[in-house]
């Protein structure tokens, strides 16, 4: 019988993979399974296919509590700021003299902007 534990001590024995990459793959594998499977999937709704993101952005495996809290924080300050950007291109897009055509451009200049601001 093929034993999980056996595969993650050989694996972690020969330097092949560390416990981090282990834990990341697992929980990327749990995510994804809440995903496929019907009963789960309905709890998220349209949006159940969020959930790995979540788990990327907010569930990162870091050494300690420390550095978990601190890419918690800066993952949430982040997001908060790109959804503030985005509503302010929103709104000057929406302004009653603005065309089509710049509506269209002012959306494509604070997505370029947001895209590499947040790289």
């Amino acid at each position: 019988m093929f034993s999980l534990s056996t595969l993650r001590t050989s694996l972690v024995k020969t330097g092949l993979v560390n416990r981090r990459a282990i834990a990341r793959i697992l929980s990327t594998l749990l995510c994804c399974l809440a995903v496929a499977i019907p009963q789960f999937s309905t709890l998220g709704g349209p949006y159940a296919f969020l959930v790995i993101t979540v788990k990327e952005l907010i569930f990162a495996i870091q050494e300690n509590l420390a550095q978990q809290f601190e890419g918690t924080v800066l993952n949430v300050m982040g997001a908060l700021f790109a959804i503030g950007i985005s509503t302010v291109a929103k709104c000057l897009a929406n302004l009653p003299w603005t065309s089509p055509v710049m509506a269209r451009t002012i959306h494509a200049i604070f997505l370029v902007f947001i895209t590499f601001v947040g790289e």
